[in-house]
């Protein structure tokens, strides 16, 4: 029997390993403590699976690539933002189909991307790039740059330590939150930061992939509120954006994605690009770009709509295999959103059921255990308790639905503040040692 050819994926995402096994390759994954930790891992999923302490750390998963067996190993995938870099290096070592690693360095870096499409002539905001977020001198620099400015990492991901400055000040609070940011293994690299001129508008997100340099699919979706927003406490939400309804945002969303992804040189995979809807004149200013994947429940939102499977569509890309053209899609306003409670360690939360139940809601996935605290949310977009999606026949009909959905699901966690929970006393502490 001709053995199966072999898929090296970087990070435990069901979906992936599902599909992967579905189109006859096997399995062999690499995945993070906290992917562990946190319960995603089920051994019994993957054909070969091994733990690696840092999926960003080239050198840990080369260390673990030596103990498997890659034997007919025809790809290396991965749609973990901290493992791309990862995934290219490791693929040119083992000499088989994988990212291209000067690309995924503009993809990571968003200095680097944005110096390449500003000398392709893209019509950007200004930024500078800040070495060390802590030297004495960056709130004079930002000040001379000009506000109002937004900081972040300049290879991190959604919101987190993105901070809106309007003075000297907020730079200085800025500067506190990074000293006191706790690292994980999963996350490094916070001192490098940029600072972008603030640009106004409506945030949009578009998804999809390309191949041989062609745009292969696109979905436009609309923010309803921006990410840097949720960090004074509103929920992250988007609904996706109908072809026919709105061909006009579309015909906006293609020119953008087609010129950028071509300076950027990604010619093979999926991408979440991010940019800013202005009106008078109509146009999309760019925002950033990773090469993989939207978080949340972006990739159901857009299934459900649009007949499109990006998770399959990215490994039938790695693996060199024709990619499943899209089922039919709906006519049906389809959105996502984040669902959170008050602070404070769980102590009673509806079942999955009891959720899909409620009125519009078609998928549905806890982000925490049931013993859990509720995640703050205004830390970064990836802290909340849960996502949903929602469908509903008419754009009023869905916000509202999406609106009940927020209070009832709010209402209905019952939580504890951790200064209530008492001390375990001795015998506790000596039984649990």
């Amino acid at each position: 029997m001709t053995p199966k050819p072999t898929i090296l994926l970087l990070g435990w995402r069901t979906p992936y390993i599902r599909i992967a096994r579905e189109l006859g390759l096997r399995t062999v994954v690499l995945y993070a403590p906290g992917q562990l930790d946190s319960g995603q891992v089920d051994p019994a999923e993957a054909d070969e699976s091994m733990l690696v302490e840092q999926l960003a750390n080239v050198e840990h998963v080369l260390r673990a690539v030596a103990r498997l067996d890659l034997s007919g190993c025809i790809a290396v995938h991965t749609q973990e933002e901290w493992a791309l870099a990862s995934a290219a290096l490791v693929a040119r070592h083992l000499g088989v189909r994988g990212p291209d690693a000067e690309v995924m360095c503009r993809f990571r870096d968003k200095a680097l991307q944005k110096d390449h499409l500003t000398a392709a002539g893209f019509d950007l905001p200004a930024h500078l790039e800040i070495p060390d977020i802590l030297d004495a001198g960056v709130p004079s620099r930002v000040a001379e740059f000009g506000f109002p400015t937004v900081l972040k990492p300049i290879a991190g991901a959604g919101t987190s330590m993105t901070v809106l400055t309007r003075d000297v000040a907020d730079v200085e609070r800025a500067q506190a939150e990074v000293r006191a940011h706790r690292e994980t293994p999963e996350v490094l690299g916070r001192r490098t930061f940029i600072a972008e001129s603030f640009v106004s508008g409506e945030e949009w997100h578009l998804d999809g992939y390309v191949l041989d340099g062609e745009l292969g699919f696109l979905s436009v979706s609309r923010y309803g509120v921006n990410p840097i927003d949720t960090r004074q406490g509103p929920l992250l939400w988007s609904t996706c954006l109908d072809p026919e309804r709105e061909k006009w945002a579309y015909q906006l969303g293609e020119d953008l994605v087609r010129r950028s992804l071509s300076v950027l040189g990604l010619r093979d995979g999926v991408f979440h690009l991010e940019a800013f809807h202005q009106e008078d004149p109509d146009r999309l200013v760019f925002g950033e770009c990773g090469a993989r994947l939207g978080g949340a429940m972006i990739r159901e939102a857009i299934h459900q709509k649009l007949g499109m499977d990006l998770y399959r569509a990215g490994v039938e890309i790695a693996a060199g295999l024709p990619v499943t053209p899209p089922g039919p899609p709906t006519e049906e306003h389809v959105a996502w959103t984040y669902l959170s409670a008050s602070p404070g360690r769980i102590v009673a939360r509806p079942t999955e059921d009891e959720v899909l139940r409620r009125p519009g809601v078609t998928d549905f996935r806890y982000l925490v255990g049931p013993d859990d605290s509720v995640p703050d949310t205004t830390v970064w977009t990836a802290a909340r308790l849960a996502d949903v999606t929602l469908q509903a026949p008419t754009a009023e009909e869905l916000d509202a639905r999406m609106r009940e959905l927020q209070e009832w699901f709010g209402n209905a966690v019952v939580t504890r503040q951790e200064s209530e929970i008492p001390e375990p006393t001795p015998q506790e502490v000596t039984a649990s040692a």
